[in-house]
């Protein structure tokens, strides 16, 4: 009787990063959706530390360079070299122009021909960072996870967060076409890509069909080896709807954000080789380091 109460007061808390800040119609989706208040990764993002001192010196080539250009070059031959790694923050504009000898124009000029190249990103109030490597995610018919990060030949991997079985909202019921009030298996799970955490997902199967995918999940870190664990050797994305948002205090923590980065939100349907629909989810990628790729017919 305790735990029964126990699972009722999680499944009605208002704090819940499964629903955290998406529109009020998605939000009834996770009506019942519990907050683990463990939520953490069991891995966080590696913290970049600078170069200690100058890799490339400022050249001397008065006559043929302008001396911005020679700043530019000097930074950029560094970033090519990774003594300043993806992501990481460079020195404040009045660093520069310690280490340089230059002024601020200078520096600024040399910064904007490293941001028109696409090396760096400028965010206002944060500082100057190395802009980090944008993977391609397609939305397809057959949409996965681990063959998308294949094909941008990153290392991938994915990991559970918590799983239980929760009565329907009326949009997880009409999503899966079941009855709402009715049971169904609720998993929050989380990925990572070249060791870095990218998205959060939130997704809710039919119960009795999928009764126990949580510990097979939690063995095998797939979802699809997990479906055919229960007779499901494939499936297709029925829907897809995409959205951004900036992210909730949660989720930015799980997922090592400023709380400034926008989410880019997948709201999809998948559905068995019958049509019959056997996952709604949620997922919210960190919209800077992946960009959505939706095929032509």
């Amino acid at each position: 009787m305790a735990a029964r109460a126990a699972r009722a007061a999680r499944a009605s808390g208002t704090a819940r990063l499964a629903t955290a800040g998406v529109p009020a119609a998605q939000r009834d989706a996770g009506s019942h959706a519990p907050r683990n208040p463990q939520l953490v990764p069991p891995s966080t993002p590696p913290v970049v530390s600078p170069p200690v001192s100058p890799a490339f010196p400022l050249s001397d080539d008065g006559a043929r360079q302008t001396l911005w250009s020679r700043v530019h070059d000097v930074l950029r031959r560094e970033i090519e070299a990774k003594c300043w790694a993806p992501g990481c923050r460079l020195p404040t504009e009045k660093d520069l122009c310690v280490r340089f000898a230059v002024n601020r124009h200078t520096v600024r000029r040399a910064l904007r021909g490293l941001e028109e190249a696409g090396l760096i990103r400028r965010r206002q109030g944060l500082g100057t960072f190395v802009r980090e490597r944008v993977l391609e995610y397609q939305v397809a018919r057959r949409t996965r996870f681990s063959a998308n990060m294949d094909l941008n030949l990153a290392r991938s991997r994915s990991h559970y967060l918590y799983g239980d079985e929760l009565p329907a909202g009326e949009l997880v019921a009409l999503r899966l076409g079941v009855p709402a009030g009715s049971r169904v298996v609720y998993l929050e799970t989380w990925g990572e890509a070249e060791g870095k955490p990218l998205y959060i997902s939130s997704q809710y199967l039919p119960y009795p069909r999928f009764e126990g995918v949580a510990r097979v999940f939690e063995r095998t870190g797939s979802l699809t080896a997990s479906y055919r664990t229960f007779g499901v050797n494939d499936f297709f994305r029925r829907e897809s709807r995409i959205t951004t948002r900036l992210p909730e205090p949660e989720e930015a923590r799980v997922l090592g954000l400023e709380d400034r980065h926008p989410l880019l939100v997948v709201e999809y349907v998948n559905v068995d080789a019958d049509g019959r629909a056997i996952e709604y989810g949620i997922t919210r990628f960190c919209g800077d380091r992946l960009q959505l790729l939706v095929p032509g017919a």
